[in-house]
């Protein structure tokens, strides 16, 4: 319920400069979530302000693995560590 929110303000966040998504209190990611994920990093890229995550909790980095977005989307295990990249 919440991708579409979620979207437009990443999509909004992208057109001022490069983002990173603080993920660490997220649980749980779904379709839609990812869904939202690859197109704010595809616009990222697309726009050459960049995209990437952090804190990436063990369900949540499972289901990127296995998807295969960990391969799309630069994930770092700290926001410090993302900031610095």
């Amino acid at each position: 319920m919440t991708a579409p929110l979620v979207e437009a303000r990443l999509l909004a966040l992208l057109e001022e400069g490069a983002v990173v998504a603080d993920l660490a209190a997220v649980r749980y990611v779904s379709s839609a979530g990812l869904r939202v994920l690859l197109r704010a990093a595809k616009q990222g890229v697309g726009s050459g302000r960049g995209f990437s995550i952090c804190g990436l909790q063990s369900p949540v980095r499972e289901v990127f693995e296995i998807s295969g977005f960990d391969r799309i989307i630069p994930a770092y295990p700290t926001r410090a560590e993302a900031l610095a990249a």
